[in-house]
C-alpha cells in the first residue's frame, strides 16, 4: 500500500482554527508534560472528537496496536471519544499537533508507526500534522 505526501508552506483556514484550538486547550491543561499533542478527528470541516496525550494512563486498544508505554497517545484517546459515533472512516481526517509546554510552538506531531498502524486498521485514508517548522503535512493512504 503506498503513500501519497503533501507539503503546505500555508495553514487553510480550518487548520488554522485548529492550531488555535490547540493553542487555548494548552493553557487550560494540567498535563506536566514538555510538549502537549493534540489530536482532532474531523469530517470535512467539523470536529468530531478531540483527543490529548495522557501521561500514567493506557488503554488495551493502544496495547493492541503496539504501545508499549505508560500514556495514551492523542490519537487513542480521541478515538475513544467518538468510537460509539456511526462513522464511515474512509471519510475521516486526523489532524494532530504538538505544542512545546509554555511558548506553544508548533512542532513535529506525526503520529508514531503504532498510530499509524492504528489508523490503518480502521481504514482512515489521511492523516494530517504539523512538522518541525509548524507546516501542516499531509499523507494519503
Amino acid at each position: 500500500m503506498g503513500s501519497f505526501w503533501y507539503t503546505s508552506n500555508m495553514h487553510t483556514h480550518f487548520e488554522s482554527r485548529l492550531v488555535k484550538l490547540s493553542r487555548e486547550l494548552a493553557e487550560s491543561t494540567r498535563i506536566r508534560s514538555k510538549s502537549l499533542h493534540f489530536t482532532f478527528i474531523c469530517r470535512g470541516n467539523n470536529i468530531l472528537g478531540i483527543g490529548q496525550n495522557q501521561l500514567y494512563k493506557t488503554h488495551p486498544i493502544a496495547m493492541k496496536y503496539g504501545h508499549r508505554f505508560d500514556c495514551l497517545h492523542s490519537e487513542v484517546d480521541a478515538f475513544l471519544k467518538v468510537r460509539h459515533y456511526d462513522l464511515d472512516w474512509n471519510k475521516v481526517d486526523i489532524y494532530n499537533t504538538r505544542l512545546s509546554k509554555g511558548d506553544n510552538i508548533l512542532s513535529m506531531a506525526k503520529p508514531c508507526i503504532c498510530c499509524t498502524n492504528f489508523f490503518l486498521g480502521l481504514g482512515i485514508k489521511c492523516v494530517h500534522f504539523t512538522d518541525r517548522d509548524g507546516e501542516f503535512q499531509t499523507v494519503r493512504f
